[in-house]
């Protein structure tokens, strides 16, 4: 070419073989991909061809601190009821602590995770299952301790208007 006068094309074809050196690796396929790409999104795929996928964005890390306060205030009002979106939110914020972070939550609650607690979901679920224990003891009490011949609130006056209950005791 550069003896028929195209010098600047044989340069130029010279310096693009050169710097398609780097890619003679890959197929043709692949070397086309990587060039939609390029022309997609204005970026390279890294040697290989393959693209890596960028890494979904993480949580913030949640502070044991507050997730313990808010077990604890979970805990200590179990015995009124929970509703269980409040545990929902709670296990959500105890999937995002580290071990040492649930521990704290764990102390917080007086809690000593066993062995078999020693992994991040299993210490989680045990985290919740006390909470609801709690919950369900309460419960229980309450069936338990109801007051002999049905639902009264005392001197044989009903839990529910209209319901029929056991004359009062003298």
């Amino acid at each position: 070419m550069e003896s028929a006068g195209a010098k600047t094309s044989a340069n130029e074809l010279r310096a693009f073989a050169d710097g398609l050196e780097k890619f003679k690796d890959q197929t043709l396929t692949g070397f086309t991909k990587l060039l939609e790409r390029l022309s997609e999104t204005g970026e390279v795929a890294p040697k290989g061809g393959r693209t890596k996928q960028p890494a979904a964005p993480k949580a913030p890390p949640a502070d044991p601190g507050t997730v313990a306060a808010e077990a604890k205030r979970l805990y200590e009002h179990a015995a009124q009821g929970i509703d269980e979106s409040d545990l929902v939110a709670l296990k959500s914020q105890l999937g995002i602590l580290t071990a040492a972070g649930l521990k704290v939550v764990a102390a917080a609650l007086n809690f000593t995770p066993t062995g078999k607690e020693s992994t991040k979901p299993k210490l989680t679920d045990a985290i919740v299952r006390k909470i609801e224990k709690r919950e369900g003891a309460t419960i229980r009490r309450n069936v338990i301790n109801r007051p002999e011949g049905g639902h009264t609130v005392g001197n044989g006056v009903p839990a529910v208007p209209g319901a029929v209950t056991s004359p009062p005791t003298p």
